[in-house]
């Protein structure tokens, strides 16, 4: 998404598109617009940006191997950036070491589709931390793609990433359990859709509208004790875990209700 918007919006070539499988290399080519599909990573050559978008977990060995071929081919120093919200630019030290300048961006968007993601980037907020040189590089680009930057802070990019997935994937969680559970009690899912949907929908609107505090409705919040633990027994029955998520969460709920706050 990043790299068809950079190329359609910025007007940069893409130079080549690496992917371990080649399927993957062409399909990704294609939608990014004219670049070469590469599934070798020894037929790399010289680019002036690099975005480096693989799993958390992979981005430190990809940029030494990038960076043994940058040695190895003596390609002068580029701008190389990855795309991790957990994960600080510290990451690429290998490439920074051969006096390249290095950053992150994390843009707050759920990525599942590409060509839906396109048409959502406009507004969305990207953060960004790194050396000096890539950090305002990739502001001026997140910008104009139709990003909204803002600084990150590298030493605490772990607590801002769990919140992110406290505010988008863990939502999706709990819509599952939700949705489980009213399969469990016998509703048909044409009364479970559009009952999702309400409840999801004004419930979306309180928070934004209100806030936290003001929003969070339900028995906990009520400080109804009885039906709380009755509740909670059921749902255990019905499932331990989502037993433990029940409590914890109707736990927080009040403290929320009652102080303010849910820790």
């Amino acid at each position: 998404t990043l790299a068809h918007l950079l190329v359609q919006k910025l007007g940069l070539r893409a130079h080549q598109v690496f992917c371990r499988q080649p399927v993957h290399a062409e399909e990704a080519a294609a939608f990014i617009g004219p670049g070469k599909a590469l599934s070798h990573f020894a037929v790399l050559s010289a680019s002036d940006i690099w975005l480096i978008g693989v799993p958390d977990s992979a981005i430190e060995s990809t940029a030494k191997a990038l960076a043994e071929q940058a040695q190895r081919l003596g390609w002068p120093p580029a701008i190389a950036f990855h795309c991790s919200g957990f994960c600080a630019s510290d990451k690429l030290a290998a490439l920074r070491q051969l006096g390249w300048s290095v950053a992150s961006v994390h843009p707050a968007l759920n990525f599942a589709n590409p060509a839906q993601a396109v048409q959502q980037f406009p507004g969305t907020l990207c953060g960004i931390e790194g050396d000096d040189i890539a950090a305002r590089w990739l502001k001026e680009a997140m910008a104009a793609i139709g990003g909204q930057v803002f600084s990150l802070d590298a030493s605490t990019k772990v607590l801002y990433h769990a919140a992110a997935v406290f505010c988008s994937n863990f939502t999706i969680v709990l819509q599952d359990m939700a949705q489980q559970a009213w399969r469990s009690a016998g509703l048909p899912d044409e009364v479970i859709a559009p009952l999702n949907r309400q409840l999801l929908e004004t419930s979306v609107r309180n928070a934004l509208a209100l806030g936290p505090p003001k929003a969070i409705t339900g028995p906990a919040a009520r400080g109804d004790a009885k039906t709380v633990q009755t509740q909670m027994q059921a749902v255990s029955d019905w499932s331990a875990d989502a037993g433990q998520i029940y409590q914890l969460l109707s736990e927080a709920a009040y403290r929320l209700a009652q102080q303010g706050n849910s820790l």
